[in-house]
């Protein structure tokens, strides 16, 4: 942060990982035209993933716009530089810098989530994918779902070193900093 120079959003603005596997996940059993697999799976979760991103960059937008009607930064524009030199408020353009920030929650049980899938449905044949789907939309219910559960949750899990999981997650996080980065939001902020 620059003080007393710069408006910032950090720290609130996540997009929630899980969330977008989960949308990529059933979408994909669902869709009877395709073979589900983990790179179909993948493709699937960059899509949605690329449309997170793009929504968050329209909302940033849509904040800068409407903030100061709503709820003017009138401590902040006490302690900067320009708000009042210039009569506007931080949060719409009183401020020389505009710091805004997207984080992404939810990456090692993303990344879990991958590995899993990929060792003991494909690799393995364990499971089928209605299978999972069965126990996922059962939340894991009766001893069979318990007995499924904690197998795959007994997989090299992320943080362990060399893992799978530990690939996913890199793979994660670098198509997420790549979305990001990519291009600014409509109006021209650069996200990071």
């Amino acid at each position: 942060a620059i003080p007393g120079r710069e408006y910032t959003v950090n720290d609130c603005v996540k997009v929630n990982l899980a969330r977008v596997f989960e949308v990529a996940l059933k979408e994909m059993t669902s869709d009877t035209s395709v073979k589900p697999g983990v790179a179909e799976l993948w493709t699937r979760f960059e899509k949605h993933l690329r449309r997170a991103v793009a929504v968050i960059a329209e909302s940033l937008d849509f904040h800068i716009d409407h903030m100061y009607k709503v709820f003017p930064e009138l401590h902040l524009d006490l302690l900067c530089h320009g708000p009042i030199e210039r009569g506007r408020d931080a949060s719409h353009g009183g401020v020389e810098y505009v710091n805004l920030c997207v984080d992404g929650s939810g990456l090692a049980t993303v990344a879990d989530s991958f590995a899993a899938l990929e060792l003991r449905v494909e690799k393995e044949g364990r499971f089928t994918w209605p299978q999972i789907m069965a126990y996922l939309d059962s939340n894991w219910d009766g001893a069979e779902g318990e007995r499924a559960r904690l197998m795959m949750r007994r997989i090299p899990r992320y943080g362990s070193g060399g893992s799978r999981a530990d690939h996913f997650a890199q793979q994660v996080s670098s198509t997420f900093t790549k979305l990001v980065k990519e291009k600014p939001t409509p109006k021209g902020f650069i996200m990071v």
